[in-house]
């Protein structure tokens, strides 16, 4: 936060709506392009021209698999290549603008990059549009490499802990990308995925399957992890409400059962905290 909020001689921002992208925030992330990926363009002269190997692979990624316009069309300068990618991403609108970010967050972007140096450019570029994002008061930020509608930072902290972490890495992943597109199926898949993440925590850290929380509970105590009574209690009820006959899970088999963005929301995040807790009453017995 600046002087000026601080000290109350200016109001701080307000969030910005969904689909708002204001000059400010579509400059900030343009410098970030430039310094993580187009900092690598080639040369031109009078005398000579050419593209980097690299900018010559990307551009031409770019320009068929996300702009959708023709390779051999590129100009001979690749000063002016870099400018058509710029007038190109200055005219995106929602939710084309977050189609690209994303793009460049992807692994294709990454391999090629990685392809020709050898320090790949994801995690920075990553962090340093989260960093932006944050201060322009945007509602999304990346998580993994996707970006994602969760602007509450507790929330967004411990899914973000638990996309990081090996035995549910994949689950939350899917879980993330059936959120984000708003329709009930997806909803239905993102549950699914948030419950399994937690199934394949207790898996990987007792080396058994269960049948339900109570056997894996009870795994756990005998390895010397025990979680306290009233939060055994209470996540063995949140697992019945979500895989019991009459669970959300268990809906998923039911047609008529709609699964909503709140409920989809509240087990992504409560799911995501519970790995999080698990994994460190693990860290605490190896220590």
């Amino acid at each position: 936060m600046h002087f000026s909020e601080r000290h109350d001689y200016k109001e701080p921002r307000p969030m910005l709506v969904e689909n708002e992208l204001p000059r400010e925030l579509r400059n900030r992330i343009w410098n970030v392009l430039l310094w993580t990926y187009f900092d690598d363009i080639g040369h031109s002269d009078i005398i000579e021209q050419y593209y980097s190997e690299y900018f010559n692979s990307l551009t031409a990624y770019l320009r068929h698999s996300f702009f959708k316009v023709a390779i051999d069309e590129r100009p001979t300068f690749p000063s002016d290549e870099l400018k058509f990618v710029r007038s190109c991403y200055f005219r995106l609108e929602f939710p084309g603008f977050y189609d690209f970010l994303e793009e460049m967050a992807g692994d294709a972007v990454q391999s090629i990059r990685c392809q020709f140096h050898p320090i790949g450019r994801q995690d920075q570029f990553i962090r340093n549009c989260n960093t932006v994002l944050e201060q322009e008061k945007a509602q999304f930020r990346f998580i993994s490499n996707l970006l994602t509608p969760i602007t509450n930072e507790v929330e967004m902290g411990e899914v973000e802990r638990a996309v990081s972490t090996v035995d549910a890495r994949e689950h939350i992943r899917r879980a993330i990308q059936y959120y984000r597109v708003k329709n009930d199926p997806s909803y239905r898949n993102s549950v699914k995925e948030s419950i399994s993440a937690v199934e394949a925590t207790y898996r990987n850290m007792t080396g058994q399957k269960h049948k339900n929380i109570g056997q894996a509970l009870d795994d756990m105590a005998r390895k010397g992890m025990n979680l306290p009574i009233a939060l055994k209690e209470g996540f063995s009820k949140i697992y019945g409400w979500t895989s019991g006959e009459d669970g959300i899970r268990h809906a998923l088999m039911e047609s008529g059962r709609s699964v909503t963005e709140a409920e989809a929301r509240l087990m992504l995040v409560m799911c995501s905290a519970y790995v999080n807790y698990l994994l460190s009453l693990r860290d605490a017995q190896l220590q």
